[in-house]
């Protein structure tokens, strides 16, 4: 079974791991006061064994596809 981690203040939830987003960290995070939420990845094989690459983004809303900003409206 997948699970992921997800850090959340100074607790630390795991959560099965889902293959569609349910967007219920975000929706919560956002009914905290939290605007600035990041989508963060990464790639490669680990700093023991070579070089990572990671990213990360925060994008408006109104940079959201129009059916998802509704979405997470609800």
């Amino acid at each position: 079974m997948q699970l992921t981690i997800i850090l959340l203040g100074k607790r630390i939830q795991k959560k099965k791991f889902q293959k569609v987003p349910d967007f219920s960290v975000e929706n919560s995070a956002r009914s905290k006061g939290h605007f600035f939420i990041a989508g963060v990845d990464e790639a490669g094989r680990g700093s023991w064994a070579g070089p990572v690459v990671a990213g990360a983004v925060i994008l408006e809303d109104d940079n959201l596809i129009p059916p998802l900003r509704s979405e997470l409206d609800d």
